[in-house]
């Protein structure tokens, strides 16, 4: 008997997102597209989300449902797509929501065109009276060969997240996901960065497709990553694109380069004099400068190459965040895997 695949698996992990996952939920039910499997992985969820999942599962037999001990973002998406069927995937947060039509504008495009990744517009919410279209950098256009993705990638010129869009699931592997089972902030970036050899037609169409509830208790709102963390994530960016050429080294060289300088200005952080030296070498070459002033606030670089006026600078930048945005709260500081505990 022919087994009945569905043209796409929708992945969503799940943990302690409680007051968020029924909308997420019928977000996908309400589809006009209904040839899909819904696969919702609990994460080890604390809340009531395992019950949820599972009265759903009740009444509608194209969702699955996965229980697994908690093991982080990066190993639910590998549980989900070990049971994922379809020729294509999407990736779906649990506290994000599709817009009406979304997999149908998707799709259509993703067979038409034989894409291997389609992207949509997302809208940022965050209340019913704040809402914000994220439009990327480059909109309306295809990109025709791997190299030119990643480098669209790491210029942050096409979104570096993994949802609002569909993938052909061929372009990933198992092995591809353990690669970074322990990176838990900055996971999208990586596995977009692990599939480019195989990315040959990439589309960004002009429709809103998702809505990114933005979440003020979520895990990327709640984290800051020390040096440690930033040094393990950076080898990983060099370590996936080895065969790519020197420009592609340089583009990284720049993206850790601020990564390194918006560390001054976390209060979490202790001034490193270490790290100020990288960057005060890295920003001797006058034209590193003015790149640099396209891909940060510029506030983040006043004073940047006289040591003792940026160390005050940054200094008071810290305590007046901590007083006025962090109501004096301290954030957790997330450290390399080889160093935690």
């Amino acid at each position: 008997m022919k087994m009945n695949i569905p043209v796409i698996s929708i992945l969503v992990p799940i943990y302690n997102v409680e007051a968020y996952l029924i909308r997420c939920i019928e977000s996908v039910l309400s589809q006009d597209f209904e040839d899909y499997e819904l696969i919702l992985v609990d994460d080890g969820s604390p809340d009531h989300c395992p019950q949820i999942c599972d009265e759903y599962a009740t009444r509608d037999k194209r969702i699955k449902v996965i229980h697994k001990a908690n093991g982080g973002l990066v190993s639910a998406r590998l549980a989900g797509f070990q049971q994922a069927k379809s020729k294509y995937i999407m990736f779906l947060d649990s506290d994000d929501w599709l817009a009406e039509g979304a997999l149908t504008k998707l799709l259509s495009t993703a067979i038409e065109g034989e894409y291997d990744v389609v992207k949509g517009i997302h809208k940022l919410y965050y209340n019913e009276d704040r809402i914000v279209t994220d439009y990327p950098r480059l909109r309306n256009i295809t990109i025709c060969n791997p190299l030119q993705y990643l480098e669209s990638l790491i210029r942050y010129d096409i979104p570096c997240f993994l949802w609002a869009g569909v993938y052909r699931k061929d372009l990933f592997s198992e092995n591809d996901f353990k690669k970074i089972i322990k990176i838990s902030v900055g996971e999208d970036l990586l596995t977009n960065m692990i599939i480019w050899p195989r990315v040959f037609k990439y589309q960004i169409i002009d429709d809103v497709v998702y809505y990114n509830g933005v979440n003020g208790t979520s895990l990327m709102h709640s984290l800051v990553s020390s040096l440690s963390y930033l040094e393990y994530f950076g080898a990983l960016m060099y370590q996936l694109t080895v065969d790519a050429g020197i420009e592609i080294k340089y583009l990284i060289d720049r993206d850790r380069c601020i990564a390194h300088i918006r560390t001054f200005f976390v209060p979490e952080l202790p001034w490193n004099n270490k790290v100020y030296s990288q960057v005060k070498n890295y920003l001797f070459v006058n034209e590193h400068l003015s790149e640099l002033r396209k891909y940060i606030d510029p506030k983040f670089l006043k004073f940047v190459r006289h040591k003792p006026l940026f160390f005050i600078y940054s200094r008071c930048y810290c305590m007046l965040f901590k007083i006025l945005k962090l109501k004096n709260k301290t954030r957790r500081i997330l450290y390399s895997p080889e160093n935690r505990k």
